[in-house]
């Protein structure tokens, strides 16, 4: 097989001609496949990124969990975490979120839309996935039209790099070997002159050979061991690293990534609150988290398998809770216990008074928030509701009675942390909804139907489990108020009670204990977060449903 490609015989030279074309089909197929595969993805990404770029897709919320470090160099952030839609339908975990607004952070729930790509949800910001598309689109036009025109080109300047490579190697040698010379001559007469002016003994000493000499010896320094040392304990047969870290920035020498990071942490702040998280990587984690908490004084953390991550991170939160430990996490909380946003517009003494309270607050109609565009833009759906004959005054007097006795101040807190919709398209598939009251990202309570029955109505009216069973009174009423468990990754502990009549959700809403259950989930969610579906309130239905 050698022989033909080394003599130079006329068969040997079409061999290596062939060779030579074998070799560059296969390097231009390759390089077509590929040109293809980037081409299909970029047009895989171009659909769904320029569906959310114009307002198509499912609305929903996204909560980040962790930030990893991407592109070169890994100086973009890269934000994943969960996407729970408007209507707690469609759940997806580990998705990154397109275009994060400037004020992102851990556990932030912000605006998102799902509109299908496979692991990306994009934000309230531009896309940018349909620029980058197009731009590899636009350059792939381009690099073929310049391959396909007068290919000789490439030839010629394939030519000239040779040419000017070689001139210069040339160059570089020359040069090379005059530098070696002078350097040689300029080493010789130093040395002359240097034994010139040495005494006869000397002279003959520099004429000798040099003799080696011992080395110095080199002293080896030992590693501080001064600092936080991680604590080894074992709860439970599971082996639980706790670690004093004030003033550090980062555990990776203290945490080595072969003996594995990913599992369940806590963290412990200077004021005694908790903090229960999930990670695959716990130093990038913790990294994060020092960014937004600069009271961290101490991390627990157990290594669990991906597999097992929510349900011990969950089992971790029940049980601190049944504790009495109070906890800064939003997601899997029954509430925030720590500071909250909405302290700043209703302190927190008074929202102790009116969680305890469970008389009918007095709403200021004149003190309500006044935004026009938005008032504009969902008076269509108002105007279609008030012409719906299932939307009575009875209805809309019970709706009125719902946010008085259920929202803490109503004027101050409406549209900031809840909102009403009229007609809203939750559902729209199975259990179409008339009218929708929701806090933060739950629908606490709505007015819905079955699809093949729209003349029966029913209502639902979400409350805390727990508060609703702690009122020996209420617990007897439960029963005829046909309660269900519901399951939301948002708020657990949620109970579902369902009304087919007016009168019965009316009768619900003047006992005290479902008033405090109400009241207790409101609040929770309130704390959690603002409204995050606050473009489809309808200002307009509020007034009505206020004033009738």
């Amino acid at each position: 097989m050698a022989y033909p490609l080394m003599c130079q015989s006329e068969l040997s030279r079409s061999v290596r001609r062939a060779s030579r074309y074998f070799l560059a089909g296969v390097l231009v197929t390759a390089i077509a496949a590929i040109s293809v595969l980037g081409v299909q993805q970029s047009i895989d990404e171009f659909g769904p990124s320029w569906r959310a770029a114009t307002g198509h897709g499912v609305a929903g919320a996204f909560t980040p969990e962790r930030v990893d470090a991407a592109g070169r160099g890994g100086r973009r952030q890269e934000w994943r975490g969960t996407f729970v839609s408007t209507d707690q339908r469609i759940i997806r975990r580990d998705v990154v979120l397109d275009t994060p607004p400037d004020r992102m952070r851990i556990d932030l729930t912000v605006h998102a839309r799902d509109t299908g790509a496979r692991r990306v949800v994009y934000g309230e910001g531009t896309p940018i996935a349909p620029v980058k598309s197009l731009a590899v689109l636009v350059l792939m036009a381009f690099g073929c039209g310049l391959a396909a025109w007068r290919p000789g080109g490439w030839w010629l300047v394939g030519r000239l790099r040779r040419s000017g490579g070689r001139g210069a190697a040339a160059r570089r040698q020359q040069g090379s070997s005059n530098d070696h010379r002078q350097a040689t001559r300029d080493s010789k007469a130093l040395r002359e002159s240097t034994v010139a002016g040495l005494s006869r003994p000397a002279r003959e000493a520099a004429g000798k050979p040099t003799q080696t000499t011992e080395p110095l010896p080199v002293r080896r320094l030992r590693a501080s061991t001064d600092g936080p040392c991680p604590t080894v304990v074992h709860m439970d047969d599971h082996e639980v690293v706790r670690l004093k870290i004030v003033g550090l920035n980062s555990i990776a020498h203290l945490l080595p990534k072969a003996r594995g990071r990913c599992g369940v942490y806590e963290l412990t702040f200077a004021d005694g609150q908790r903090y229960v998280g999930q990670a695959v990587d716990v130093v990038t984690r913790f990294c994060a988290h020092r960014r937004t908490w600069s009271d961290i004084v101490e991390i627990a953390f157990e290594r669990v398998s991906r597999a097992q991550l929510d349900k011990v991170e969950r089992d971790q939160i029940r049980r601190r809770e049944a504790a009495g430990v109070q906890l800064r996490n939003v997601v899997h909380t029954t509430g925030r216990l720590g500071a909250s946003e909405l302290d700043v517009l209703l302190p927190s003494a008074e929202q102790r008074r009116w969680l305890a309270d469970h008389q009918p607050g007095i709403v200021r109609l004149g003190d309500r928030p006044v935004d026009s565009v938005l008032q504009h833009r969902s008076r269509h759906r108002f105007n279609r509701l008030q012409a719906d004959p299932r939307f009575t005054d009875e209805l809309a007097r019970l709706v009125g009675a719902y946010l008085r006795v259920a929202m803490p101040v109503p004027e101050l807190t409406e549209l900031s942390y809840w909102t009403v919709s009229a007609l809203p398209s939750t559902s729209a598939a199975t259990y179409p909804r008339l009218l929708t009251v929701s806090v933060h990202a739950l629908e606490t309570l709505f007015v819905y139907h079955e699809r093949h029955t729209p003349q029966e109505l029913q209502i639902r009216l979400n409350i805390d489990g727990a508060t609703a069973r702690s009122h020996l009174r209420t617990r007897i009423g439960l029963a005829l108020m046909r309660p269900v468990e519901a399951h939301y990754r948002i708020r657990p502990g949620v109970l579902g009670l369902h009304f087919t009549s007016m009168r019965s959700a009316y009768d619900a809403l003047t006992r005290p204990g479902i008033i405090k259950a109400a009241r207790q989930l409101n609040l929770d969610l309130m704390r959690k977060g603002p409204a995050l579906n606050w473009k489809t309130h309808c200002p307009d239905l509020v007034e009505h449903v206020l004033s009738v």
